[in-house]
């Protein structure tokens, strides 16, 4: 007889999920384009698995189940970013389903065609939430400060878990948050 022992995910403070489809109906496949000789995808998760601090991110791109996105966990596996697959028609349960194989305090949204993001905006808006247990929310997006393609969402995991359960996707909790983290001065992200 063999004994099987089942251990919990790996905690991680902070779940970095990349969300990408192929299914786009303005600009079908845009994430595999390529740029440079590469695909979009690839620039992106490359550069994030380089910049982000390893020691407390988890990087993982959440892409749907339909067949025509396996090229994207491919590409994802490739770069050795895990990969979880979900529902195409609901982007919410892909991107809170990563809480299934990952736990963590802290889960980051980002979406695949902003491959100029800022790894240091990333870790500004998840290390707002990390230094302050009262606040739930933070994000570029509530204002629009940031240019489009800086765009970052982040939330505490039982934030994203309650949300999943009651909403189809993130206007739900934009609408019904009560402590955000709006405003902080934009740091210097001179290059």
């Amino acid at each position: 007889q063999v004994k099987v022992r089942v251990l919990p995910p790996p905690i991680v403070k902070v779940l970095v999920v990349v969300l990408a489809r192929l299914g786009s109906t303005r600009f079908p496949g845009k994430v595999v384009r390529l740029l440079e000789g590469k695909p979009v995808i690839v620039h992106l998760l490359s550069r994030l698995k380089r910049d982000l601090d390893a020691s407390v991110v988890k990087l993982v791109l959440a892409t749907s189940d339909a067949p025509a996105d396996d090229e994207l966990e491919g590409l994802a596996k490739d770069a050795g970013v895990d990969v979880v697959r979900g529902p195409q028609s609901d982007v919410l349960a892909r991107f809170a389903k990563c809480l299934d194989h990952f736990d963590a305090d802290i889960i980051v949204r980002l979406n695949a065609d902003n491959p100029l993001i800022c790894p240091n905006l990333i870790q500004n808006v998840y290390e707002a939430l990390l230094a302050n247990s009262s606040v739930d929310y933070a994000s570029t997006i509530l204002e629009e400060t940031f240019p489009l393609g800086m765009h970052v969402e982040a939330m505490r995991s039982s934030v994203c878990r309650g949300a999943n359960r009651y909403a189809e996707n993130f206007d739900w909790y934009k609408a019904n948050q009560k402590r955000v983290i709006q405003d902080w001065d934009m740091p210097d992200y001179s290059w």
